[in-house]
């Protein structure tokens, strides 16, 4: 090859990777804001049991065509309490099984097909729509529309390169023989994955070269093998410095990928002579296809591996990771790939909402018992939650937001400042005096524990009537002269305050319960 035919061909495969993985995400991207809520009520309600876990992992993975987008969903939903680690589990192993679409996508879109020819017009529709309504949901789906599009592009692209790498080089170079070569091909792919930070281009990769002759059938499988366990690079980069549900959701990842991978490697003989027996049934013809098939067959063998030990796994890592007292006001359910989705985005916001909330009533606590050391320390810890709440609110809000989400987020606002103005007025409740209103107060935040709207507000209703009743006896004693005008005057403005702190404190309450009701995302006594 010339020096102009190389960098003509390197130039085509950069290319064709580069158009891939911006279809990816264009098409992952798009897809997450049009069926952001769609996507939460399917993590709601399918995930009862393992099989309905399982099955919706796979299926939101095969439809936005990127299973890490579905992890972190999933991710932000246990964050949110919406979901459990138990059920999180399996979702995340049905999404290793749904991410081997991608493979079929690129397997039956066809190797004989002018994939650019064809993909152009559907670029050109989800561009159309993207600038016509770039706020709406048509706009998102326009990009997902438009990624699809440079999905294909880029499969083109890589055709293209392998087939021009297949007239000009002998490819037989790169079939390696025996256990050594086997292991050259995993971390081959392993390194595919790393650095693209994408399993999935990484598989197309491998189909295409496949299809091109530079890999035989073992070769390739060994390959896709590499990529399922380098994806696990993905989610360990993500999980540093993440939330602990954050890292125990990409350890479970991990032992899937780690798992399934030692099962494929080890048994790859016998897989390929059940290759050979499937691939009569198998959609598609080639070695592609074979291929394709033998990464979903070592998908589901990793599921039914994990299904047994799957229990034990879900308990070790619920010990793993465990916040301690000295992080209060920390957050505890942000981080930055829980962010990237503004439906699961709030609902982390608004589980943050009610450690907010909780720091605040405590604060009042420790008011209403004169421990102004510990009432001070909980402001602080109230300070930096509040300010984790505010930035994170602010990258959110950066992404351009759908109507809900944008709803949820002014009302998460209105409560914040509610709770600013509780803890403004805490000092107040120092100086609280014996009496009906002090023990109303005290019943009050202790009810507020497991704050029910309802019943705060009756207690409210409560208070007040005692904080009007005082008011009248405290009146009558300062014009007769049983007590100086002074400290009348002192404890009407203390009661008023206090009164005022709590107010508030039940109306961001209710604000944080149109959004998160307490029994869904659990509040800590």
């Amino acid at each position: 090859m010339t020096w102009g035919e190389t960098f003509s061909l390197v130039a085509s495969f950069a290319g064709g990777l580069g158009f891939f993985l911006l279809g990816m995400h264009q098409l992952t991207e798009g897809l997450k804001l049009a069926a952001g809520g769609a996507l939460r009520r399917i993590l709601e309600s399918s995930t009862a049991t393992r099989l309905r876990a399982l099955a919706a992992g796979a299926g939101m993975t095969a439809l936005v065509q990127s299973s890490s987008a579905v992890t972190v969903a999933t991710l932000g939903f246990v964050n949110a309490g919406l979901l459990d680690l138990r059920s999180a589990v399996w979702v995340v192993f049905g999404s290793n099984v749904g991410t081997t679409a991608t493979g079929w996508l690129v397997t039956l879109s066809g190797f004989d097909v002018d994939l650019e020819a064809a993909a152009l017009p559907i670029v050109g529709v989800g561009t159309l729509l993207q600038l016509t309504g770039p706020t709406k949901r048509r706009g998102a789906v326009g990009r997902a529309i438009a990624g699809l599009g440079l999905f294909f592009v880029g499969v083109g692209f890589l055709q293209e390169s392998f087939a021009d790498l297949a007239s000009s080089v002998d490819l037989s170079l790169l079939r390696v023989e025996g256990i050594g070569g086997r292991v050259l091909l995993f971390f081959v792919g392993v390194g595919l994955t790393t650095a693209m930070q994408s399993s999935s281009a990484a598989i197309a990769v491998t189909l295409t070269a496949a299809a091109a002759g530079a890999l035989d059938v073992a070769g390739a499988c060994t390959v896709v093998i590499g990529a399922n366990v380098g994806t696990t690079s993905t989610a360990l980069f993500g999980a540093i410095g993440a939330t602990p549900d954050a890292r125990r959701t990409a350890l479970a990842h991990t032992a899937f990928n780690l798992v399934a991978g030692v099962v494929a490697f080890s048994t790859l003989p016998l897989l390929l002579r059940l290759l050979a027996w499937l691939d009569r049934w198998a959609p598609g013809e080639g070695i592609a296809a074979t291929v394709a098939l033998f990464h979903t067959v070592f998908n589901v063998l990793g599921v039914l591996a994990m299904w047994p030990i799957a229990g034990r796994l879900v308990r070790w890592l619920e010990a793993r990771f465990v916040l301690t007292d000295e992080l209060e006001g920390a957050p505890a359910h942000l981080d930055a790939p829980t962010l990237a989705i503004p439906h699961v985005a709030l609902a982390a916001l608004a589980r943050e909402g009610w450690r907010l909330f909780e720091i605040a009533r405590r604060t009042l606590v420790d008011a209403l018992a004169a421990d102004d050391v510990a009432r001070r320390t909980r402001v602080e810890a109230f300070d930096r939650l509040l300010h984790a709440i505010t930035a994170a609110i602010d990258r959110v809000e950066g992404r351009g937001l759908p109507a809900e989400v944008a709803v949820g987020v002014r009302t998460l606002l209105r409560s914040t400042r509610h709770l600013v103005i509780v803890g403004e007025r805490s000092d107040e409740l120092i100086a609280v005096p014996a009496g009906s209103f002090r023990e109303a107060l005290a019943a009050l935040l202790e009810a507020a524990r497991e704050p029910d709207s309802e019943r705060l507000g009756e207690l409210y209703g409560v208070l007040d009537e005692r904080f009007q009743r005082r008011l009248d006896e405290l009146a009558d004693e300062g014009s007769t002269g049983r007590r100086p005008v002074r400290e009348v005057m002192d404890e009407q403005h203390v009661l008023g305050e206090a009164r005022r702190a709590v107010k508030h404190l039940v109306r961001a309450s209710r604000e944080l319960h149109a959004i998160a009701p307490t029994e869904r995302v659990g509040i800590a006594a």
